[in-house]
């Protein structure tokens, strides 16, 4: 994770800042704070930053961290879904489990989308808490997914759980 330090004044001005949380988003004790994002970036050579993903939406299975939107990348390369959406649910002994809600754009089964995926990724990335096509994603005129309200929508066409 890349920890970026700005001198306070210099947020004051650029974010808007609910004083009542202010504690967890600074820390320190001399001018210069921390801000915690909450955001996962890397920097390259020439000292450029770039935010990739958000470190609240990782799955965290059998201490292995996994990215939903790279999970979603694959889903969305296969010829027949037209939209993917990854979340974690709750596992009794292994944290969470990668769940993939999915919108088709042509007929395919669950099985043969799950066969794909388990195909490209590594053992601990498959779709354990299962694969579910759905008639659409939730998401904000933005276009952002809403990813907290995807588990409570467990009334796909097809939902297909594999063991872990």
């Amino acid at each position: 994770m890349v920890l970026f330090s700005l001198c306070w004044f210099l947020i004051a001005f650029s974010v808007p800042i609910d004083f009542i949380k202010v504690d967890s988003y600074f820390s320190g004790k001399s001018p210069r704070f921390q801000i915690f994002s909450g955001d996962i970036a890397y920097y390259d050579d020439d000292g450029h930053y770039f935010v990739v993903d958000r470190l609240k939406d990782i799955i965290k299975y059998k201490g292995y961290q996994i990215s939903p939107t790279y999970l979603e990348s694959i889903l969305l390369s296969h010829e027949a879904v037209l939209e993917a959406a990854v979340v974690g649910v709750p596992a009794d002994v292994f944290g969470e489990v990668p769940k993939a809600y999915v919108v088709l754009k042509s007929h395919a089964e669950a099985t043969e989308i799950q066969k794909y995926i388990n195909e490209r990724v590594s053992p601990y990335k498959k779709l354990r808490g299962g694969l579910e096509i759905v008639d659409e994603i939730p998401k904000l005129p933005s276009g952002k997914i809403l990813r907290r309200k995807l588990p409570q929508t467990d009334n796909g066409k097809e939902n297909l759980k594999i063991n872990y």
